[in-house]
């Protein structure tokens, strides 16, 4: 009977089965799950017995229990290792996960809840809601047995990168992002759901993104608009000088005209030789022997006014 047990609920369940039968409050049960801006993340699992029912289970030449749990859960990919505290042994189990939308389903602890990613422009949200069917089974297996699940320490924790905006949990953390549920005595299926904004590159919040583009275009923009500016001020100021200049030339007297006009009053080299020439041919010429004057008829010739010198 019992190995037919064993074979339908699985390594785990059976030994809580047995844990709860023989003293209530034995079996310490703790699922978290930490869910990154990526909808990855890790989780953890802490499984534990009472020192007392551990070593009722592991007496009389059985086998560990917790040997077979820890195969179980290094199978699934979990790094485990054991632990002692305050009366329990047991192992804590974790896990890396690259996508909670697929362990979710996979994994024999949360079989039965599902994990949605939905995507709205520059916000996302993580909706986690269904029943963890493992909690069931232990549950089941204490009510056939007429006991209390009330002592069973059986809890879920879920950790989410926004603040939570709905949830039924049993008890949200003060930042308002883990949500715990006592799976002991909650029957109804967990509802968990928390909206933020999505990562670009796995770091940086699409807002803040978008914000840092529009900065950057505005800087762009500015530095357009300046560069504008000073070139039409630039255009502005060249304007400016060649008007001045044109004034300066329109005000000062046209020396090339002057200057023109200069060369056209100044005689040439050839006009220069020229007269030098001719005056030399009238330097050259004898002067003209005036005739003299013949006194008109019945004129006295005029008297020589010399007087004789005397002699000495």
């Amino acid at each position: 009977m019992l190995k037919r047990q064993i074979k339908k609920l699985g390594t785990l369940a059976v030994l809580a089965l047995l844990c709860v039968f023989v003293l209530s409050g034995c079996v310490q049960m703790v699922m978290q799950a930490n869910v990154d801006e990526n909808g990855g993340g890790d989780v953890s699992l802490q499984l534990g017995f009472s020192d007392l029912t551990y070593g009722f289970l592991s007496g009389s030449g059985n086998e560990d229990p917790l040997a077979s749990i820890t195969q179980e859960a290094e199978a699934q990919g979990y790094e485990v290792e054991p632990y002692e505290e305050n009366g329990f042994k047991g192992i804590k189990a974790k896990q890396q996960i690259d996508s909670f939308r697929t362990w979710f389903g996979s994994s024999n602890y949360t079989k039965g809840i599902t994990f949605l990613r939905n995507k709205q422009l520059l916000n996302q949200t993580f909706d986690i809601s269904g029943t963890a069917k493992i909690a069931d089974t232990i549950k089941s297996s204490i009510k056939q047995m007429q006991l209390s699940s009330e002592p069973a320490d059986i809890r879920l924790v879920i950790t989410m990168p926004y603040k939570i905006t709905g949830s039924n949990a049993t008890q949200i953390s003060g930042d308002q992002k883990t949500a715990t549920w006592d799976l002991a005595t909650f029957t109804d299926p967990i509802l968990i759901s928390a909206t933020g904004p999505i990562l670009l590159f796995g770091i940086l919040p699409a807002w803040t993104v978008l914000i840092v583009l529009i900065l950057l275009a505005l800087a762009i923009i500015a530095l357009i608009i300046i560069w504008l500016i000073r070139l039409s001020a630039r255009k502005k100021q060249s304007a400016q000088q060649a008007e001045q200049i044109e004034e300066a030339q329109q005000a000062e007297p046209d020396v090339s005209q002057d200057m023109a006009a200069e060369d056209a009053e100044a005689p040439s080299i050839e006009e220069i030789i020229e007269a030098e020439n001719t005056a030399q041919d009238a330097e050259d010429q004898p002067e003209p022997v005036s005739p003299i004057d013949e006194p008109a008829d019945g004129e006295l010739p005029p008297e020589d006014d010399t007087e004789p010198k005397e002699e000495q």
